[in-house]
């Protein structure tokens, strides 16, 4: 897979629209500021976590996302 940086980090306590609306307004930023060309949504394995990601992956049209399943 190669080598993944973390180049930026934001937290806040938002309702869900502002959250989508950061992360969306991020992917943005990421693609200018850094060439970034990939997201990769963290998804938890039960159906609600596969919904929200697909739901993240809607919003970000435009963007190459992916999600992943989250083990824990």
């Amino acid at each position: 897979m190669g080598n993944i940086f973390i180049l930026d980090v934001k937290r806040i306590a938002a309702n869900a629209a502002n959250i989508r609306s950061l992360v969306k307004s991020m992917a943005e930023t990421d693609k200018f500021e850094y060439g970034c060309k990939k997201i990769l949504i963290p998804q938890d394995p039960s159906q609600a976590g596969k919904e929200q990601a697909q739901s993240y992956i809607r919003s970000l049209a435009g963007f190459k996302v992916k999600s992943k399943t989250v083990i824990r």
